[in-house]
């Protein structure tokens, strides 16, 4: 499908497989308050909590066939938890010397080997570790991202609007937001030409984190949230998925014009625009969470049906009716499944102050769980509607 948009001058040109449109003022109440609409099962994982490993700001979670791995930007660690919740251990140390970081910026999980990446901004290095947490390797790369990720025998690494001088000097401020990096520290592939714009790295609808990602059958993704654009790396980045909001899309030329300017963009950035949270695919499902600017920057939901091309808006709000609580936070997705967390003061008063009838695992976790202790991992699995 393609789409030509106007803007003044300014014309955009959209080519993608797939057009997901989202009227955000058109919420589907029934499926608000009923989950299991496309919910089969909620499984609800506490996490330990002790002196080593007191979680603050759940950032980024990975999992893997034997691990829960958890970037925590408050304390600036990563830790690793089993399937039954047990604290295993904590990844790498806080330093300046060989195999330390200094500040986390992101970290990856190698899908075939379970080695774990941390990418430390201040030393622009990658740390990797074994699964058991043992050092690898220190390798300072020197590109500045906002995203990384595992991809065949080194990195692919989304810059996004940072300036990277250091690696494209010959021909800066012309740069590439994408870049795969080999084992040798080559420059194997760059895709996705910009030219760096210092106005534009002062927004928030810029900062994309959390941006690269597989699917369910290990097809790499990329995911510009502020233009709607889902790319298949693995295809050559071929635009597969684009999101639109009707009248709510930002305006094309907050990313095409070279002379925006701080006006400009604290004119975008105070519209009713909506831009892109969160996006995972699963088979049969889309789920995708997106930023509302007019109201506070809150974030509502979207599923979309990937069989029947619908999409279902949810809004800010998705009621678990199996289980009479709300959905959690969905952060991520894994082996078909949709995974989320709720901090344990939320849960706990849920369910405190729930008046409906609660199922007994339910009421077990209200028993078992401390407003102050860590999250509570949920794993969603999805109805089959193939």
């Amino acid at each position: 499908m393609h789409i030509s948009c106007d803007k003044g001058d300014v014309r955009r040109e959209v080519t993608a497989d797939t057009f997901i449109f989202i009227d955000r003022e058109e919420i589907n109440i029934e499926v608000m308050e009923k989950a299991s609409t496309y919910i089969e099962a909620v499984q609800y994982i506490p996490l330990e909590t002790n002196n080593q490993n007191i979680i603050g700001n759940v950032t980024k979670i990975i999992l893997s066939s034997n691990y829960i791995h958890i970037y925590d930007s408050q304390t600036n660690n990563v830790y690793q938890f089993d399937y039954k919740g047990k604290f295993v251990r904590k990844i790498g140390t806080t330093g300046n010397g060989p195999n330390e970081y200094v500040r986390i910026s992101t970290f990856s999980v190698n899908p075939k080997t379970g080695n774990i990446a941390i990418y430390c901004e201040i030393k622009q290095s990658i740390i990797e570790f074994t699964s058991e947490g043992l050092p690898i390797s220190d390798r300072k790369l020197g590109f500045v991202c906002s995203d990384f990720i595992y991809y065949e025998d080194g990195y692919m690494f989304y810059g996004g609007r940072f300036p990277n001088q250091n690696i494209f000097k010959d021909i800066f401020p012309e740069q590439y937001r994408l870049v795969n990096i080999g084992a040798d520290n080559e420059i194997v592939e760059k895709y996705l030409p910009t030219t760096y714009n210092e106005e534009l790295l002062r927004t928030a609808i810029t900062s994309e984190r959390n941006c690269l990602y597989y699917t369910h059958d290990n097809e790499l993704r990329l995911l510009e949230k502020s233009n709607g654009l889902v790319y298949d790396v693995n295809n050559n980045m071929k635009s597969i998925y684009v999101v639109d909001f009707y009248k709510y899309t930002i305006p094309v030329s907050f990313f095409y014009d070279s002379d925006i300017g701080e006006k400009d963009i604290q004119c975008i950035e105070k519209s009713d625009c909506c831009y892109l949270s969160s996006f995972f695919e699963t088979d049969n499902y889309i789920y995708l969470s997106y930023v509302v600017n007019g109201y506070n920057k809150m974030i509502s939901q979207c599923m979309y049906l990937k069989g029947n091309a619908k999409s279902v808006n949810i809004g800010p709000i998705w009621v678990n009716d199996i289980d009479n609580i709300a959905m959690p936070t969905i952060i991520t997705s894994f082996n078909n499944s949709l995974v989320g967390y709720y901090e344990a003061y939320e849960l706990k008063t849920m369910i405190d102050s729930n008046t409906k009838e609660l199922i007994s695992k339910i009421t077990e976790l209200g028993e078992i769980v401390k407003e102050s202790d860590n999250p509570i991992i949920s794993i969603i699995k999805l109805r089959d509607i193939s």
